[in-house]
């Protein structure tokens, strides 16, 4: 056989390999379409012909199709890259966020000491305006309780303001004891470390005013208790048996409520000496008033009036005693007035 023969053939059987219908479907694919007119090459169809083509199961069109993923198949690419994207975004916008955290954090703490600072000394400023402002009223105490013209009701009225003034004093005084606001571990505490010497001062100022506030107390309890008994019954020269009966029952009432009075004074040192003259006083009545009576019923008017004398000397005694232990006192608390005041206004001014 000849070669022209030989290749004749060969095109034929290969075009009736994909030309006759009846041919196995499983050795030719529909997607191949052989030419023998171009000298027995192939020609294959474009992948946009398979798409528009319908193809047996299994053929290679069917294949391609199939190898093509669609827009929103996991395995597209949009799929894939666009939730790596969006976790990428999230990651950073968490990690600032937690960074914003930390910085805000930091700077919280960092100025945490200078704010507590800040508000420390606002409540110590604002307790020792308060108190400043009450010092008048304990000067106002001071004048009613040390006053020779003060009245039982006078010393009545003074308990009020006078507590008033205790009120802010103890607010002095419970700040200074307080403790300083705690820093956090490993932040610089240097504005609280300030108020050290601030707290001191706000000490002494409360020691002073603790004193003031005691002092006035003493002093209005001292008087109002001495103004309720120190009266004493007219004591005539001259009386008949139902006046010395009388007289004899109010010597024994006075010296009595008076001895009372005298065993219960406050004990302080301002009124150490007129104590002791009282109580030296009511015992010297107690041996008079029996001199006295005696002179009465005797009709010893010398003897009566030398009697009524001396007790009238020792009650001015003590009266003058008195008068003369509340001008010292009225003294040494108006220099304290004035010193607490000043200090006052010396921190509040940041003199």
């Amino acid at each position: 056989m000849t070669d022209t023969t030989k290749n004749t053939s060969q095109s034929h059987w290969f075009y009736s390999l994909v030309a006759d219908p009846t041919t196995n479907a499983n050795v030719h694919d529909d997607a191949t379409v052989i030419d023998p007119e171009r000298n027995g090459s192939p020609k294959v169809t474009s992948p946009e012909v398979s798409l528009t083509t319908k193809h047996e199961p299994g053929s290679v069109g069917a294949l391609w199709l199939e190898g093509t993923p669609p827009a929103d198949s996991v395995w597209a690419v949009e799929a894939i890259v666009e939730p790596r994207r969006r976790f990428r975004i999230w990651t950073i916008l968490v990690s600032l966020g937690l960074l914003g955290l930390v910085v805000a954090g930091g700077a919280y703490a960092y100025f945490q000491p200078n704010r507590a600072a800040v508000e420390t000394r606002a409540e110590y400023n604002t307790a020792l305006v308060d108190l400043h402002n009450e010092m008048r009223t304990a000067q106002s105490v001071l004048d009613t309780v040390t006053g020779s013209e003060s009245t039982p009701e006078d010393l009545a009225n003074a308990y009020a303001p006078l507590g008033a003034f205790d009120v802010k004093a103890g607010a002095v005084r419970d700040l200074a004891v307080e403790p300083l606001p705690a820093a956090w571990p490993l932040i610089p505490t240097g504005p609280i470390d300030d108020l050290v010497p601030l707290r001191a001062e706000l000490s002494l100022i409360a020691t002073a005013s603790d004193d003031l506030s005691n002092r006035l107390e003493i002093t209005l309890e001292y008087r109002s208790s001495l103004g309720s008994v120190m009266n004493l019954p007219d004591l005539p020269t001259v009386a008949d048996a139902a006046m010395i009966n009388t007289l004899s029952v109010d010597l024994a009432s006075f010296l009595a409520d008076t001895t009372t009075v005298a065993n219960g004074l406050p004990v302080d040192a301002s009124f150490a000496d007129h104590r002791d003259l009282l109580r030296t006083w009511l015992g010297d009545l107690a041996e008079l008033q029996v001199t006295y009576l005696d002179a009465l019923r005797n009709g010893d008017e010398a003897t009566a009036a030398t009697a009524v004398n001396t007790i009238h000397e020792g009650q001015r005694a003590v009266e003058v005693s008195l008068l003369e232990t509340l001008n010292t006192v009225r003294s040494g608390l108006d220099a304290l007035i004035l010193e607490t005041a000043d200090a006052i206004a010396k921190i509040v001014n940041g003199a």
